[in-house]
């Protein structure tokens, strides 16, 4: 019996630090640290919130650069409501994302260059290929119950300049099926 309180003790403790602001924000520190090395550029997160016993993640001022040192990806705010758990059967689960004030810059210098984030597309390729060998692969299911992105604005440089600007996206998947709303909707370009 006491062992069990102990336990129990010792969750509620580590329960109640992964909810704290400072831990959160040391291990957020720490894992753009690894994904900056891993990429070869930099990342950055101004702070974030994490509700563990909900699996909710909060991120603000999430930036990522290209491997020139040009701003790639700027995000205001990114929440996501995730079953963990389910990662264990190769599955994410989703309940909702909400992606707000995204700027995102892509860049392509000559016809004949590979664009500017193509690494990240290489990275995402090689990680995802990965298999150990003792274990037949099982593909990765994805489910996304809700996806907003709201006050969305991408730029594309090649030989030309191509913009688009997104005021609000609503996706469900729901009982009902695939919902999809879009709100302005606007695509410009200079030729």
């Amino acid at each position: 019996a006491l062992t069990v309180i102990l336990v129990a003790v010792l969750l509620g403790v580590a329960a109640y630090l992964l909810n704290t602001p400072s831990f959160q924000n040391r291990l957020m520190r720490a894992a753009t640290t690894l994904l900056s090395r891993e990429l070869g550029t930099r990342v950055a997160v101004d702070s974030v919130h994490v509700d563990v016993m909900r699996q909710d993640f909060e991120f603000y001022g999430v930036e990522i650069d290209d491997q020139q040192g040009r701003k790639m990806l700027q995000l205001q705010r990114l929440e996501a409501s995730a079953d963990l758990m389910a990662l264990r059967q190769q599955q994410v689960k989703v309940s909702k994302v909400d992606i707000r004030g995204a700027q995102i810059m892509m860049v392509k210098d000559s016809i004949d260059s590979v664009a500017h984030y193509q690494f990240l597309i290489d990275i995402l390729k090689h990680i995802t290929s990965k298999k150990e060998p003792d274990k037949p692969g099982k593909k990765l299911s994805i489910d996304i119950q809700r996806l907003t992105l709201e006050d969305i604005h991408a730029t594309l440089h090649a030989s030309t300049t191509r913009q688009f600007d997104l005021k609000r996206l609503n996706y469900s998947n729901d009982l009902l099926g695939h919902t999809l709303n879009v709100d302005s909707l606007r695509f410009a370009t200079n030729n």
